[in-house]
């Protein structure tokens, strides 16, 4: 009788997590050798994602506490706040993310430190700089579910208010977004939607030959003839943030926008829901100056 080759069984992953320090300023942190990418493979990433997905969710934010987010480290310049602190670590944070967020990143320590608390700090982050842009309630209709329902209204909003340039340098921006009934959180989808949809918007998209077939596509979408749309695209009256080249491309049967939301170096993100209505407000400012 042939034997039957015997089962193998996949390599299991360590269950242990890395160790969480609680510090003087109330953040619980997290070392790693490096930032954690999207899908780490070795296990001291592994390890250090799973202790900070457990702290995460042991946090859970009560009405003005904002999750306060710190990522420090030698290669944190350029990092997308959204990725590095919420969508590569993942796991649940509904909870502590209820009524916003407040994310930044520091530069120059050693080794790579992953930081988090609860905070009531109307200050976290620091967002002092040349102001760039404002928004006063522009009204997107319903709750944003992906960035062009963002991008649509301050395209087309005589709410949005340009002040200043800055095609280069490091940026703060505050959010503050009216969401009547809104059972979620500032979660790592969340963020990235209107992030990537506020950058957009105060960005020109900087390749004329594509701006007919992106706009083709984003009429699925946005209520707006795809002439409109191809010329809101290329329009630079509303690009505070400069021209970008490919800024948004087509992917598969869809569309990818790819603003320069890496220049966001603090981000401040608050959700109300005392308003009647969806609505965006906030300001961009220049941390360079």
């Amino acid at each position: 009788m042939a034997r039957r080759p015997a089962l193998r069984t996949p390599p299991r992953v360590s269950a242990r997590v890395a160790p969480v320090i609680l510090d003087a300023d109330g953040f619980r942190t997290v070392e790693t050798a490096g930032l954690i990418s999207f899908e780490p493979t070795s296990p001291a990433m592994l390890h250090a994602r799973a202790g900070l997905r457990s702290l995460l969710a042991g946090l859970s934010a009560q009405p003005g506490e904002l999750l306060h987010g710190v990522v420090e480290g030698p290669a944190v310049a350029g990092t997308d706040l959204d990725n590095a602190l919420l969508y590569n670590i993942g796991g649940s944070v509904n909870a502590a993310a209820r009524y916003g967020v407040a994310l930044e990143r520091r530069t120059g320590t050693s080794p790579t430190r992953y930081r988090y608390r609860l905070t009531r700090d109307a200050d976290a982050p620091a967002l002092d700089g040349t102001p760039l842009v404002e928004l006063d309630h522009v009204p997107l209709g319903r709750p944003p579910r992906a960035w062009p329902d963002v991008w649509a209204p301050l395209r087309t909003s005589d709410r949005v208010h340009i002040l200043a340039s800055a095609p280069v340098g490091d940026l703060g921006l505050f959010l503050r977004l009216g969401a009547p009934r809104f059972a979620g959180g500032a979660n790592a989808q969340f963020v990235k939607t209107v992030v990537d949809g506020v950058m957009t918007a105060l960005h020109a998209h900087g390749d004329p030959t594509s701006a007919d077939a992106v706009a083709e596509r984003l009429a699925v979408n946005v209520p707006l003839p795809g002439d409109d749309i191809a010329g809101l695209l290329l329009d630079d009256d509303r690009a505070a943030l400069g021209f970008c080249h490919r800024l948004v491309v087509l992917r598969g049967q869809g569309v990818q926008c790819q603003p320069q939301d890496g220049r966001v170096a603090a981000l401040r993100i608050e959700l109300d829901r005392s308003l009647s209505s969806w609505t965006l407000s906030g300001r961009l400012v220049s941390l360079d100056s």
